[in-house]
């Protein structure tokens, strides 16, 4: 008999489901520290969830959807093991989305999720699956965006300005080239100010910086007009000038449309 951890709850199944997005494809731990075969316990946390998934049918109330959703677990776990993190983590925010409305994005694997479970596309019939995010370069950032980036990080990296670990900071680009960081009493204010500068064209670009883990930094730009670049890695690799740049949908240019 197995003696793995099969979630009993709704709830429980949505923590499970974070847990495998976070832990994925090759993170996933012992409790006691013993060494853990990666690819085999990626393998059981999908089949975790697949052995749990009646809980989310029960929720549901939708076959049809339910076996959509069946199908983007399944896909998720052929992108790991394929080497594409990056949509296997995607197809599994689709399925949470896909639950739990409050998290739903864009399409992207759905609409071949429908096709492989039904064998037709109908309820997404005309949906054209999203590109982003997608791997880019600095080179994708607009001039605005890259002065902006490029100012705010020398600012980091100097000691001018200090990003303590968990903390956040937003920062604009002015029409006449001036940086100015912004002060916002929260995360929902913050993005109000920075969608409203763009609109009424009193910032050229905003940014968004965050130091996630102490050694790992987060900056998030976007120019009008442009998608935003999203720029990903450990300190070292932002010194050797080789983060991950990501291209991403625009985000706060569209909360005021």
């Amino acid at each position: 008999m197995s003696s793995r951890y099969i979630p009993q709850t709704v709830a429980a199944f949505h923590d499970k489901l974070v847990s495998v997005m976070l832990q994925s494809p090759d993170r996933f731990s012992s409790l006691d520290d013993t060494p853990v075969g990666q690819p085999r316990a990626l393998r059981q946390a999908f089949e975790v969830l697949q052995e749990a998934f009646p809980l989310v049918e029960k929720k549901l109330k939708d076959p049809h959807l339910a076996l959509m959703l069946r199908e983007l677990l399944r896909m998720s776990y052929e992108f790991f093991v394929a080497g594409d993190d990056r949509n296997g983590i995607y197809a599994l925010q689709e399925v949470e989305g896909s639950i739990w409305p409050s998290r739903k994005i864009p399409h992207r694997h759905a609409v071949e999720a429908e096709r492989r479970a039904h064998g037709r596309v109908e309820r997404l019939a005309g949906v054209v699956p999203n590109p982003y995010p997608f791997e880019g370069t600095i080179e994708d950032m607009g001039p605005c965006q890259r002065r902006l980036f490029e100012s705010v990080q020398e600012a980091y990296s100097s000691g001018k300005e200090v990003l303590a670990e968990g903390q956040e900071h937003y920062w604009l680009l002015e029409p006449d080239q001036a940086i100015r960081k912004l002060a916002a009493g929260s995360r929902k204010a913050a993005h109000a100010r920075i969608a409203e500068e763009l609109a009424t064209g009193s910032a050229r670009a905003a940014l968004r910086a965050v130091n996630v883990t102490g050694d790992r930094r987060g900056y998030d730009v976007e120019e009008s007009g442009r998608a935003m670049i999203s720029v990903r890695g450990e300190l070292e690799r932002f010194s050797a000038g080789n983060p991950n740049f990501y291209v991403d949908e625009p985000r706060w240019t569209t909360l005021l449309s």
